[in-house]
């Protein structure tokens, strides 16, 4: 990988954007971020000059985890369904091979455990940010630890032809240098920890830089080959700081454990010369400077990000949002807590009573006798517990559920009341349009993260590998071998909608039923549309791709089957002549069956 010389003057702008961009993530969202944190964790009584800490008790309903944990858990309940579109005739010849190698890699990336990490971040703090790239890792020879190198595949081993099954086989000897992994790598990035240009917008492929930062063991920053200047550097043991002894080491940095200490590295991205630059904060000449070593034009970085202000990168935290909601809920429950307490009974009496006499009439015995009380006792009466209390949580639920676009089921508060099958579907589908547009915003998120692994494996997958291959119900039926060139060309990559979504089980024999009751229409209609022109195959076709949970269509379809002899002079048989025998009525499934089998149908390549 070649190397890029900048001068002092233009190191120096470099890092005055890092510091700029730094400065600006801190003030302006890092506070957002903390308190959408703090809700999220059930915080939510923060001592404020107008909430000073008290001896009362509060009360926390918190709604913030599980709404955020319900809609991750919905979103990324499954693995995605990718299916790739060749965009030139090389990649159709090899699409097939590439699907599997995405499918592969996914579960090799670990991609949704990072996805569904990301998504959370998404939901808790408005952004999810994913790096890929390319990790490259050798085995330890004669006691050194071996290289570990996360973003661009070394100028070296790019160069080597490296036959090497993967995995190894455990009866193999271990050669100096071997290759222990190589291949695509996903990882969760902290929002916290991410950076950008302040002028940016909402789009991140819009901004001129961007990067984040990462705290490295300081044996690992001077044991890298990519960086340079790393004699000088000392580290800090601020991390560890904590839960090291003070009378074992003392207060200087230079007097901890060398493996203790941490480099504070900002990794630095720009597109427009498409430069990886990496400083440290412990002096100003950068570690490395070098130009990105994918040949694409895009950062290595995937976004998920909540809907928020289009001309800002950084969104407003969803638990922001409800806020108030979640505290009317807070205030409501703990008016009511407080009022219980206060509501316990009292007496009043005109005489002094002795202590032992106190203690009984405070007892909670049942059948406890307080004798020889000078005059008898009055119930103090209390006041009522005004039902504007009560309402008040309700319509704040109501709110927050608005807002944050769940229904009652979703937030496990379903009517009281029965209803009917269509009234439940009218209130599950009361946030349908928001809950489908996270959904498809998550596929997409997939859908790049896979794009990306692709292009990884197109530029540096120089070895070659063994893939298992899967059926249309994800099984494994076969393995084969392939290589980089087996896999080029250019796709677009997409996910089958509702692939990631958790199943309904009602919704799917509801499906069923009405698909099951317009066959027979279908069917019955075929001539009339016939005799106009019109060929209802694809329209069957169109029908059965809207099911999401339809994943082998074809399987569905009966194969081509060839026309029975007839005798001469007789003519031969269509779809509508099926089950006319001896004056009986037509079979509209009978015929439905011959119209699918018939040209147009399975094997006729119709899309």
């Amino acid at each position: 990988m070649a190397i890029v010389k900048l001068g002092e003057s233009q190191v120096q702008d470099l890092k005055r954007r890092v510091d700029i961009a730094t400065k600006f993530v801190k003030r302006e969202w890092h506070g957002k971020a903390k308190r959408a944190k703090e809700l999220y964790k059930g915080e939510h009584w923060a001592e404020t000059p107008r909430r000073p800490k008290t001896d009362r008790p509060r009360i926390v309903v918190n709604y913030v985890r599980p709404a955020v944990e319900t809609k991750v858990s919905n979103i990324a309940f499954n693995y995605p369904e990718f299916t790739l579109k060749p965009l030139n005739e090389e990649g159709r010849m090899n699409s097939e091979i590439s699907e599997q190698v995405i499918r592969y890699d996914w579960r090799m990336m670990k991609a949704q455990r990072e996805a569904k990490r990301a998504l959370r971040d998404s939901e808790t703090y408005g952004l999810g940010i994913v790096m890929d790239g390319w990790l490259f890792e050798t085995e330890p020879v004669d006691g050194k630890e071996g290289l570990r190198v996360e973003g661009d595949r070394p100028s070296q081993a790019q160069e080597r032809d490296d036959k090497t099954p993967d995995p190894p086989s455990d009866e193999e000897q271990f050669p100096a240098e071997r290759v222990r992994t190589d291949r695509p790598f996903v990882k969760r990035i902290s929002p916290l920890a991410f950076f950008v240009d302040p002028e940016a917008d909402s789009v991140l492929g819009n901004a001129r830089y961007c990067g984040f930062w990462t705290c490295e063991p300081l044996d690992d920053v001077k044991r890298d080959p990519r960086y340079k200047n790393t004699r000088q550097l000392k580290g800090t043991a601020k991390n560890v700081l904590p839960w090291l002894d003070s009378e074992d080491y003392g207060k200087e940095d230079i007097d901890k454990p060398a493996d203790t200490k941490r480099v504070k590295l900002a990794h630095y991205y720009e597109r427009a010369r498409k430069l990886h630059v990496v400083f440290c904060d412990e002096h100003d000449k950068p570690l490395m400077v070098r130009p990105w070593g994918w040949s694409g034009d895009w950062y290595p970085f995937s976004v998920l990000r909540a809907a928020d202000d289009e001309n800002s990168f950084y969104p407003m935290p969803p638990p922001l949002w409800i806020e108030h909601q979640q505290q009317e809920i807070n205030e409501t429950r703990t008016q009511h807590s407080q009022w219980r307490r206060q509501s316990a009974p009292k007496y009043q009496t005109q005489a002094a009573l002795e202590e032992e006499q106190r203690q009984r009439v405070a007892s909670d015995v049942p059948g406890t006798v307080v004798e020889n009380l000078p005059n008898p006792l009055t119930p103090i009466q209390h006041a009522p517990l005004p039902p504007e209390v009560l309402q008040a949580n309700q319509q704040a639920l109501s709110d927050l559920q608005f807002i944050w676009g769940l229904n009652d089921y979703e937030t496990a508060t379903p009517p009281t009341k029965r209803m009917t099958s269509a009234e439940v579907e009218a209130v599950t589908a009361g946030a349908g349009s928001r809950g489908a547009a996270d959904r498809q915003a998550f596929e997409m998120f997939c859908a790049e993260i896979a794009e990306h692994a692709l292009a990884w494996e197109q530029q540096y997958s120089a070895r070659t590998r063994r893939l298992p291959i899967f059926d249309k119900n994800d099984q494994v039926v076969d393995f084969k071998d392939y290589t980089r060139e087996q896999i080029a060309g250019e796709y677009l990559v997409e996910v089958y909608v509702g692939s990631t979504t958790a199943p309904n089980a009602q919704s799917i024999l509801q499906d069923i039923g009405l698909f099951m009751q317009s066959l027979p229409n279908f069917a019955q209609g075929q001539q009339a549309m016939a005799a106009m022109g019109i060929d209802l195959r694809p329209l069957l076709l169109a029908s059965l791709k809207a099911l999401p949970w339809v994943r082998d269509i074809e399987g569905l379809l009966m194969p081509p089957q060839e026309a029975p002899e007839m005798a001469p002079g007789l003519p031969a048989m269509g779809p509508d002549d099926v089950g006319q025998d001896q004056g009986q009525e037509p079979n509209p499934l009978m015929q439905l069956a011959a119209l699918m089998s018939g040209p147009g149908g399975a094997g006729s390549g119709l899309e």
